[in-house]
């Protein structure tokens, strides 16, 4: 679905784009990640690094068993067949069998170095994570896979879905009663789209609803918002978390509807998520200082309440502050729409982006990219791996875009 007429008119700009991100990726960001991930000791992977790539701490998030077998499966899908990138996601894999199931498709929230279960939480991200790691770990390993694993795929697959419709249960996990949520739906439509490479067409009236949802429930006309929380019945409820906006997580689902709305061949959606995109940039991208801001507030434009700040490794992100996962799910989508929809403001604002990024987030010293920098950009934290930290948005987002510029060219 490229629009051929924006590739011709921009072919000089997405070459050096290409090589941009395929040198991003291949000798920066995944030569940061590649030598120190793996715990050769214990297993599993570390995850929390300083800025120079020092471990500080051997907690092991579970959140990142399954997104850095993704991580290093995908590389090994897309990129190249390196047999280091699928011994990396073997031993993630591994580690999911010995230490992190906790049977019934839940997995473990956190854990020692060792394998001890540290506070004995599931979370619905969590094991979401781990299920569509494990999807393009059984892709990686192709005729080899077996019918064990196929059958523990789909036995974790289904229960995921069945627990993300569960209220009781996501209450207990701490969603706010009395609203359905925005990172819910757009998690389970990643996992739906990416299990298509394995299932087919079994789940996808999951895919067709989560779809759905994003571009026409959470993602609101009136108000040209994409709500973090809507009330029961999927209309706006305008108190408390009902009145936030995550501009990252409203690109995220953006660009997942696209990529399902072009896998299903379902063009409304994309022409849909165009239309959002661009609600998104008007009320989430700061024209002053660059970047997209962490949070806002529907009607207010920014948050008031401290529950709209978000703890990062210990530091406190304030709503206006810039977050590097942000940054990269903006980087895709905007591509992504702009050479789908041949889309040239989206495209200005993706060199925008490109750009600040460059300037701002990426350590051209040490590689990677920073965490946390503030409203005018100034650093508050340069730590390139915490629990909430590792090689996964950023390389998600160096993969697709490398790919997607070098698959039109």
């Amino acid at each position: 679905m490229i629009d051929k007429a924006f590739v011709k008119a921009h072919k000089a700009e997405l070459t050096d784009l290409y090589e941009y991100y395929d040198k991003q990726l291949l000798k920066d960001t995944i030569p940061f990640w590649e030598p120190r991930i793996v715990d050769k000791e214990f297993g599993g992977y570390f995850n929390c690094f300083d800025r120079k790539g020092s471990l500080y701490k051997d907690i092991k998030p579970g959140w990142f068993v399954g997104r850095n077998i993704f991580t290093f499966s995908n590389l090994y899908n897309v990129i190249e067949k390196k047999q280091e990138w699928l011994g990396i996601a073997a031993a993630g894999v591994e580690w999911m069998e010995k230490h992190s199931y906790k049977g019934n498709g839940r997995f473990v929230s956190s854990m020692t170095r060792d394998g001890k279960d540290i506070d004995s939480k599931t979370n619905i991200f969590n094991d979401a994570f781990t299920v569509k790691g494990y999807y393009e770990y059984l892709v990686a390993l192709g005729d080899k896979r077996t019918e064990k694993q196929m059958a523990f795929a789909t036995e974790i697959t289904d229960k995921l879905f069945s627990n993300a419709k569960n209220t009781e249960l996501l209450e207990s996990e701490g969603l706010p009663a009395g609203f359905i949520c925005h990172a819910v739906n757009f998690i389970m439509l990643i996992t739906a789209l990416e299990s298509l490479q394995l299932f087919g067409n079994r789940y996808v009236q999951e895919l067709n609803d989560r779809m759905h949802n994003a571009m026409y429930v959470f993602a609101n006309d009136e108000h040209k918002a994409v709500f973090e929380f809507v009330g029961t019945d999927g209309k706006p409820l305008l108190k408390d978390e009902g009145r936030v906006m995550d501009p990252g997580h409203a690109l995220e689902s953006c660009w997942f509807a696209m990529q399902a709305g072009i896998e299903t061949k379902n063009e409304k959606i994309v022409k849909r998520a165009e239309e959002v995109l661009d609600w998104i940039i008007d009320r989430g991208y700061d024209e002053e200082y660059g970047g997209f801001i962490l949070l806002l507030d529907v009607e207010n434009d920014i948050p008031e309440d401290a529950h709209r700040t978000q703890n990062y490794s210990g530091t406190i992100a304030d709503c206006k502050d810039k977050v590097w996962w942000a940054q990269s799910e903006g980087l895709y989508t905007l591509a992504l729409s702009a050479l789908v929809n041949g889309n040239e403001r989206h495209f200005s604002y993706f060199m925008k982006l490109h750009e600040y990024v460059d300037m701002y987030f990426r350590d051209h010293e040490y590689g990677e990219w920073y965490s946390i920098l503030s409203r005018k950009n100034e650093m508050l934290l340069d730590h390139k791996g915490f629990e909430g930290k590792g090689p996964y948005h950023i390389p998600r987002c160096l993969v697709l875009i490398r790919n997607l510029f070098k698959n039109c060219l």
